[in-house]
């Protein structure tokens, strides 16, 4: 007996654009819990179709509006908005804040696209490192090594894997809901001629961020690594603390680009090509930003 290829339905559904289920024009099988924006129905609450419930978010498709405040404060909108009141071009799958709303209100399409090819470049240099220490730690295994001489194939692997996951906790935690506001643009004029500029603002108090905008010149994943790394510094660092270290998270991802700046620095400091051993980011960044 031939089986059947054909492909079963589980649910059609039409909705305005906030969400709300169009009468007669939803089919849905009696269990499946997506609906809009791919969210979780929770029909107990307001009626079957009309309220979903999504990572960081109660929302009512009636009203268009979360039942949660936004934790990230915008002062150009309410707390309760979704969507940036722009149902047709933008999505919220997980109802999370984007970094990529501008102050008038408009979205920044490039920001975005380079901010997510940045970390998910990122995210797969993290699972081929790890891949590749399972591999080696299989090795181990099969040939029978010692707890030494593995421990000591695996030294500069691990060593690697914890630095890249230094950089994806940059991510993590711009990405977060609970973080202040971190706005990406890609509006190069800001950047006084720099790839990337992060300009921050402080809890005089405390030193912490509260606020921070990232202009790029340059919409790459190096400079935004490195500018991701001033979102998170303490303003009780001084300068050549923070640029040194933005630098050296930048090194992680691509060494070469790090390397560029670092041989410009050497060249006009040491145009007869006899530049000490040890100079490096810290020397490069005093020269760069003409620190003392």
């Amino acid at each position: 007996m031939k089986t059947s290829n054909r492909v079963g339905i589980r649910t059609c559904s039409d909705y305005s654009p906030f969400g709300v289920e169009l009468d007669g024009r939803t089919v849905s099988l009696e269990g499946y819990r997506f609906g809009f924006n791919t969210q979780e129905k929770t029909d107990e609450i307001a009626g079957k179709g009309n309220h979903t419930t999504a990572m960081y978010w109660e929302y009512d498709s009636r009203l268009g509006r979360r039942w949660n405040v936004d934790p990230v404060v915008k002062s150009h909108e309410s707390s309760y908005t979704t969507f940036a009141n722009n149902p047709i071009l933008f999505v919220d799958p997980s109802g999370s804040d984007t970094t990529f709303f501008q102050a008038d209100g408009s979205y920044d399409k490039e920001a975005k696209k380079g901010f997510e090819q940045a970390k998910k470049d990122l995210d797969q240099m993290v699972q081929k490192q790890a891949e590749k220490i399972e591999k080696i730690k299989s090795k181990g295994i099969r040939k029978e090594w010692s707890e030494g001489k593995l421990e000591s194939k695996l030294k500069l692997d691990i060593v690697r894997l914890n630095n890249l996951n230094k950089l994806k906790e940059d991510f993590d935690f711009i990405l977060d809901a609970n973080t202040p506001l971190i706005t990406y643009s890609s509006d190069g004029s800001k950047t006084n001629g720099e790839l990337g500029l992060a300009e921050v603002q402080y809890n005089m108090n405390t030193g912490e961020v509260i606020s921070a905008t990232v202009y790029l010149k340059t919409v790459s994943s190096s400079v935004i690594i490195h500018e991701n790394r001033h979102t998170r510094q303490n303003q009780l660092r001084t300068k050549l603390e923070q640029e040194v270290e933005a630098f050296e998270y930048a090194r992680i991802f691509d060494p070469l680009h790090v390397a560029s700046y670092i041989n410009a620095a050497k060249a006009a400091l040491y145009p007869m090509g006899n530049a000490p051993e040890s100079f490096g980011i810290t020397e490069m960044v005093k020269w760069l930003y003409e620190i003392q």
